[in-house]
């Protein structure tokens, strides 16, 4: 088991080695960091939380599956996944307001449970289980596609770029609750995939948030513009 951890955390690695690295590199968000502009930073700190998201997954199921629900190391998984929820919904709430941010972290907890609800649903070969997993992240996938859409970006369009993050979050878990040796990679892959949305959301911040576009101060407002 320790091992099987230990080279999950380890394998974060590969995310900066090139593994997905084509995914990532679509985006454009790679040189965000050497910006220092509010706006720049905010958009690599949400390109970061989402970035983070599928390795906090994959510990958390990991672990659960492995050592049970119930175990510290669990535990301790699945309280480091809310707070990496925690701070995507928060860099959610710079762009779009607190309101957004609330409802996105209600959204992204229902996710974590749901993701490690499938996992052991697989990992059982419980096919009613699974059934009921993959709807309700189904749904979930919706309802954050329609919180954060905006004029020219429908919620069917965020959900499309939402759709192969997910899938490639399914793929990981598989691979990480068998134990499987591609696991590090998928996670990866993963983690690349899931900053896709970024720059539409960045140009959604400026339709929900246009006051905000005038001000310099405010890293909504720069992220907008």
């Amino acid at each position: 088991m320790r091992r099987g951890l230990k080279g999950i955390l380890a394998a974060a690695a590969l995310a900066a080695s090139g593994c997905g690295a084509g995914d990532a590199a679509d985006s454009g968000l790679r040189g965000a960091s050497a910006i220092t502009t509010p706006a720049a930073t905010l958009r690599a700190q949400l390109a970061a939380t989402l970035d983070a998201r599928p390795w906090l997954t994959a510990f958390s199921v990991r672990t659960t599956l492995l050592d049970g629900a119930g175990a510290p190391t669990a535990v301790a998984a699945r309280l480091t996944l809310g707070a990496g929820s925690a701070a995507a919904a928060a860099r959610l709430g710079d762009a779009f307001g607190g309101r957004v941010g609330t409802q996105a972290l209600a959204l992204l907890r229902r996710e974590d449970a749901l993701l490690t609800s499938l996992a052991r649903a697989r990992a059982l070969d419980d096919a009613p289980a699974r059934a009921a997993s993959e709807a309700g992240l189904a749904a979930n996938r919706r309802a954050l596609a329609g919180l954060l859409a905006s004029g020219d970006l429908s919620a069917r369009k965020l959900g499309e770029q939402f759709r192969p993050a997910s899938a490639s979050v399914a793929a990981a878990l598989d691979a990480v609750a068998s134990g499987g040796m591609d696991a590090p990679a998928l996670t990866a892959t993963a983690a690349a995939r899931a900053t896709r949305p970024v720059p539409a959301l960045a140009r959604a911040a400026k339709r929900r948030r246009p006051g905000l576009a005038g001000d310099p101060s405010s890293p909504a407002g720069e992220l907008a513009a």
